[in-house]
């Protein structure tokens, strides 16, 4: 018992606390530069002009639906990227520091997370505001901030992803190569790409995809709102085939969409 508590100076909680502290001052300033807000304000702005105040018609559909899926994947891929980073150029100075019995490694990686984490979206929240505002996806606020949600969720959970690979190779080539070949099975099997996959591929593999839950649960999000769509001509919709003229509740829509489980369901899965 003795020379377990003399192998480290002090608890856990104050390894963690000092950890956090130290963790939350080097990650806002490597997270809140010039540059980094430069990025995220130019691109919302781009983004925002790409689907700029999209009418509620029915030519809008797939328009919506690709502005949900950038967004459900531009930032959680980088910040799965940033997390891939953060363990190998950290790893000389945690392995001195731990050799020196400064602190447990449960207490840097769950201090690590807990700083880490808040500030890393900011900057996409931010995009959010700029972005889905300037695009008119859905004027319903509870929507949008529903869709903030999911989003953040989704970034959290490629984050995860990046520390895990991060962590378990030593070689970074290595661990990009894995993440780079992950990332893109999640995205082919997600169905994002290919409507119909084979059955035996299609059947399981769209669940593996991290990105397919939040993409999912935004679709329903903004469909299900009961907002009012106008038809158009050659219209696919079953209540606009006869009256091109006519209009239609936006739920009608979610019907050629693979959206699999329900919204509630989406988040647990995420959440978990």
């Amino acid at each position: 018992p003795d020379k377990k508590e003399g192998k480290w100076p002090i608890g856990f909680l104050a390894q963690m606390l000092i950890l956090f502290s130290r963790s939350f001052r080097l990650t806002g300033k490597a997270q809140f530069t010039i540059l980094n807000f430069g990025q995220a304000l130019s691109l919302a702005v781009v983004c925002g002009l790409c689907w700029l105040q999209m009418d509620y018609n029915e030519s809008t559909i797939p328009d919506r639906s690709s502005f949900m899926f950038f967004l459900m994947t531009f930032w959680p891929l980088q910040t799965l990227m940033m997390g891939l980073l953060s363990f190998p150029f950290e790893r000389g100075v945690i392995e001195k520091e731990r050799a020196s019995g400064s602190f447990r490694l449960s207490a840097y990686f769950v201090a690590k997370s807990l700083a880490e984490a808040p500030l890393k979206l900011v900057l996409p929240t931010l995009f959010l505001i700029i972005a889905y505002w300037m695009a008119r996806v859905n004027n319903n606020f509870a929507i949008f901030l529903a869709i903030l949600v999911f989003q953040l969720l989704s970034i959290l959970v490629a984050e995860s992803l990046g520390l895990l690979l991060g962590a378990a190779f030593k070689n970074l080539h290595h661990a990009i190569t894995v993440a780079t070949v992950t990332l893109m099975t999640f995205m082919l099997v997600g169905g994002f790409f290919v409507r119909s996959l084979p059955h035996w591929l299609g059947v399981w593999g769209k669940w593996l995809s991290f990105f397919k839950y939040s993409y999912n649960a935004c679709l329903q999000l903004e469909f299900k709102g009961g907002q009012i769509y106008k038809c158009v001509d050659g219209s696919y919709v079953a209540s606009c085939i006869n009256n091109p003229n006519g209009t239609f509740v936006s739920h009608e829509a979610l019907q050629y969409f693979d959206y699999g489980i329900g919204i509630g369901w989406n988040f647990l899965v995420l959440f978990g």
